[in-house]
């Protein structure tokens, strides 16, 4: 594994929390350990030296007082994030400095690590969460971020020691790395980084894109009725048979599709136009397939098996030989390696019932583990898999259309719009919405998770008039609610040194 890699897999250790407010500081178990806080770093420094005494060694502190930043004299550049976490850095390597002991701090945004020497990264001193610094860095912050009750610092304090004990794992750091450190506790073994077949010719995530249409809005005597699956990402994760290793290059119809073990694969397929296989454009099976031309896409194994799926299945019910390969890259194993990270994950919901605090915690770190393995901060270590997503969003979108493709069966209904796993359907104001329920345990549980009625003082920028069923244009892929989040921005002297967090 990589030094990189390494590092990584060593904050899946989930080290003692030591907790600073303003006035006092809390141990592990909840015990106050002084009544007063710290008054600058270097009291900081003493704290940390006087808990290795009392055998507290390796801690994560949290800084969650309000006040603690400016008694510390960090907010010196307070318009500036690159200056302030630099001079936050500097502080604590100074502080931390000893006759014997010249220490590296690493810096991850508002987290910053105290090691002995840069060669004994294994063995830190103590991580320092400067948690209402936090807004430093420009992404989701884990357990600081998605709070939903009026005490933040009860509830951040809540969270922590339930990751810690339930998860297992160190609680800092945003909800991907949360969801990798439990992969870490989980894998064994762990996979090699993965390797992204075509260069430069596609980024990793816009591989197998995700339905994306705009959001209708319903005319006079109509309704929108919104149907999801219940943890769609999470159900995928579980079931999507994903390919580790480096893959070789064979022509595509050479690879056995038809088998229940078939690799995992990135392949050039051609789609045929819609129109002339007769499906409705909105039960296409990608999203870059067209009405009234075919286009050449690199698909997964999961798409070309729902090419050759039947219509009532959601499919195109093409056989093996009318489909147009080119190459096809097949992974040398191939298995569902999220099984049992997916399984801890669903045992985590169960054990948090109805801590509507911790399920939120909970839906963030798995909405945005997936999307981490496309991302380049991962190169070189056991998260990098870039194909991973993709055969993720098209395992959702295979479930997805064999709901649509039942209801069309059944109830002669289609969709106007989808999104992801979400399907919008306009039926009259007073249809039964019952029919939109499904219970299945092969395909996933389907539910209502909204109804829209019209709204004449409507004016979202967002919403469109639903009037006939369309596949959306062919255009690069929309960020998932939790992409688009991480790019969400806020005045920087709020963000960074709001009281309200």
């Amino acid at each position: 594994m990589s030094e990189k890699g390494t590092r990584m897999a060593a904050k899946t250790v989930a080290r003692p929390n030591i907790f600073i407010y303003d006035t006092k500081i809390e141990g592990p178990d909840g015990a106050q350990l002084h009544d007063k806080a710290p008054s600058s770093t270097v009291d900081l420094a003493k704290l940390v030296r006087w808990l290795a005494g009392k055998g507290i060694v390796s801690p994560t502190v949290w800084l969650l007082g309000s006040e603690l930043a400016e008694q510390f004299g960090w907010l010196a550049h307070r318009d500036d994030k690159e200056a302030t976490g630099k001079l936050i850095r500097d502080d604590i390597k100074t502080a931390f400095t000893t006759a014997s002991t010249t220490p590296a701090v690493e810096k991850a945004t508002y987290r910053f690590t105290v090691y002995p020497h840069w060669n004994a990264r294994d063995k830190p001193i103590v991580e320092i969460v400067a948690a209402r610094l936090g807004q430093l860095s420009d992404g989701h912050r884990g357990v600081l971020d998605s709070l939903v009750t009026d005490d933040p610092m009860a509830e951040i304090v809540h969270r922590v020691n339930w990751v810690t004990t339930h998860l297992k794992i160190s609680a800092t750091g945003p909800a991907a790395t949360l969801g990798g450190a439990l992969a870490e506790r989980i894998w064994n073994p762990a996979p090699e980084p993965g390797v992204w077949p075509l260069g430069t010719e596609l980024e990793p995530t816009r591989f197998e894109p995700s339905f994306a249409g705009a959001q209708p809005d319903p005319p006079p005597g109509k309704k929108i009725v919104v149907v999801d699956q219940r943890k769609a990402v999470l159900a995928a994760m579980g079931t999507a048979r994903l390919g580790t290793g480096t893959p070789t290059a064979m022509p595509g119809h050479e690879v056995d599709w038809h088998s229940k073990t078939a690799p995992a694969t990135v392949v050039d397929v051609v789609l045929p136009a819609l129109s002339y296989l007769a499906v409705p454009p909105i039960l296409r099976v990608h999203r870059l397939q067209q009405t009234d031309n075919a286009a050449r896409v690199p698909v997964c194994t999961t798409t070309v098996k729902q090419m050759l799926a039947g219509s009532a299945d959601g499919g195109l019910g093409m056989d093996v030989d009318d489909i147009e390969f080119g190459t096809a890259w097949v992974f040398p194993q191939t298995s569902p390696k999220l099984a049992s990270w997916t399984k801890a994950m669903r045992e985590a919901f169960t054990t948090a019932g109805d801590d509507e605090s911790i399920n939120v915690m909970l839906k963030e770190i798995y909405q945005r583990s997936y999307m981490q393995y496309s991302l380049e901060h991962t190169a070189g270590t056991m998260h990098s898999q870039p194909t991973w997503p993709g055969d993720i969003r098209a395992d959702v979108r295979c479930r997805a259309l064999r709901y649509a493709a039942r209801i069309y069966r059944d109830h002669k209904l289609l969709p106007v719009a989808a999104q992801m796993d979400a399907w919008y359907y306009l039926v009259d104001e007073d249809f039964d919405t019952a029919i939109f329920d499904d219970d299945s345990l092969l395909n996933g549980k389907y539910r209502v998770k909204e109804v829209r009625f019209h709204d004449p003082r409507a004016t979202s920028r967002d919403a469109a008039p639903a009037k006939a069923t369309a596949p959306a244009p062919v255009t690069a892929p929309t960020p998932t609610p939790a992409e688009a989040d991480d790019g969400a921005r806020t005045g920087l002297l709020h963000r960074i040194f709001g009281r309200s967090r």
